[in-house]
């Protein structure tokens, strides 16, 4: 079973996109894999400051990892990340039994590419994607790792990580949404203005 999530419901296609791995659907085989992309947190951003779909975002922000065990662990990147970004919102998983012409992704576990558009089989819907992960944490599978409970150590590595990503993008809304998101990024323009 191959699996696709995403933030859009209804689609009967599934079209290929641009990313650093090519132009492809990606899919995993292993369904906790593809919870992290049920929202997209910059697109969610934009959607509360300025209304829902009034801006557009691709960029796309995706901090997970697995233990040894295979639990999937999600962590807040800013403060209530996770919250902010899954409670309340729909998410979609469209199921595939088999795919005729999917590999697998070098240096990417459990994730595949399909450079050609496929047919929807199947739907499930997430009605709300943080309830659905809070009871995937009950059940052992997901661990949520909260801002609150991080070392400040790990907080300044995700800040520190996100002003690279801020500097060196020409993206004025995903400049904006880590302005928003992160004091770091604050404190940097607030420097640079000092130094005029």
């Amino acid at each position: 079973m191959f699996y696709h999530g995403t933030n859009v419901g209804g689609l009967k296609i599934l079209t290929p996109s641009k990313s650093n791995q090519g132009e492809f659907v990606y899919f995993s085989d292993n369904k906790l894999n593809i919870f992290p992309y049920l929202a997209n947190p910059c697109q969610v951003v934009l959607d509360k400051k300025y209304g829902k779909g009034a801006k557009h975002i691709h960029y796309r922000i995706a901090q997970y990892s697995f233990t040894p065990e295979g639990k999937l662990v999600l962590v807040d990147i800013w403060p209530n990340y996770l919250k902010d970004t899954f409670k309340g919102q729909t998410g979609y998983i469209y199921y595939f039994k088999n795919i005729d012409g999917i590999k697998k992704l070098e240096g990417m576990d459990n994730i595949y590419g399909l450079d050609r558009p496929i047919e929807v089989e199947n739907v499930e819907v997430i009605p709300d994607i943080y309830e659905e992960i809070v009871k995937l944490n009950k059940e052992g599978l997901v661990e949520l790792v909260f801002y609150e409970d991080m070392k400040q150590e790990k907080r300044d590595m995700f800040s520190k990580r996100f002003l690279e990503t801020y500097k060196k993008t020409e993206n004025p809304l995903v400049k904006e949404v880590l302005f928003d998101k992160f004091k770091m990024i604050q404190d940097y323009e607030n420097s640079l203005k000092e130094k005029l």
